[in-house]
């Protein structure tokens, strides 16, 4: 026999008890499953389907930001940190998605609008990418990149691409119509206003931070070479 799904052993009796016959003259179901459930134990009942009111609800359109590899300071690990922390500030509809490990604890959600991957297997990287649908790259070097090899793997989408103007970056997104470029020592609420605009999301700030020179690096750091 096939169990039956109901926890109370008397189904009719059950709803005898909760459907007195007093108020049999007006029985209302949230849906017409549960109304032909109750048919079928308690037959002529005039059962009424309404469903449950609620207010309506208007999703958001969140700006999923993804940012590549194994993220240190050099590759902008604090640029990230302060841009979630402005974004939350802020109520800006950003998300960032760390897609690999960082070398310094940075804070997360719920405090911040960041979560982090982990590491991962370097020839999976596309496939990964590839299912966090991403609305925005995000290469906030700090440091001179020499190639950066994560960023053939963001050439290989169609997603905008949010850069720093530093390094061989400019050089490798000369071609791409979709990018800005951003001066390495750009605030966190610049950063954020071009994450959003490459995203199409128009941004309440007024300047363009894009084409702004940038202040010279310390020579200590613009004489770094990153292997990347």
């Amino acid at each position: 026999m096939r169990k039956n799904p109901w926890p109370f052993p008397a189904v009719p009796a059950f709803l005898s008890r909760v459907i007195p016959k007093t108020f049999r003259d007006r029985v209302i179901a949230p849906s017409h499953d549960v109304a032909a459930r109750i048919e079928r134990h308690l037959p002529g009942l005039a059962i009424d389907v309404w469903s449950h009111p609620e207010a309506p609800v208007a999703a958001p359109r969140i700006v999923r930001v993804v940012v590549l590899g194994n993220l240190s300071r050099e590759k902008g690990l604090d640029v990230v940190a302060r841009c979630a922390a402005a974004a939350k500030r802020d109520a800006l509809p950003l998300a960032f998605r760390v897609l690999g490990s960082t070398t310094e604890p940075i804070a997360q959600t719920p405090d911040v609008p960041l979560t982090i991957h982990g590491s991962y297997v370097e020839a999976q990287l596309p496939a990964l990418l590839a299912a966090e649908h991403a609305d925005v790259l995000f290469f906030p070097a700090q440091v001179p990149e020499t190639y950066a090899y994560t960023l053939s793997i963001a050439l290989a989408t169609a997603a905008p691409i949010v850069a720093s103007s530093l390094g061989a970056l400019p050089e490798r997104l000369a071609d791409r119509a979709d990018v800005r470029l951003v001066p390495w020592d750009a605030s966190a609420e610049e950063w954020n206003r071009a994450l959003l605009e490459a995203a199409g999301v128009r941004s309440s700030g007024t300047e363009d931070v894009v084409g702004r020179p940038s202040r010279p690096l310390p020579a200590a750091i613009d004489a770094v070479s990153d292997a990347s």
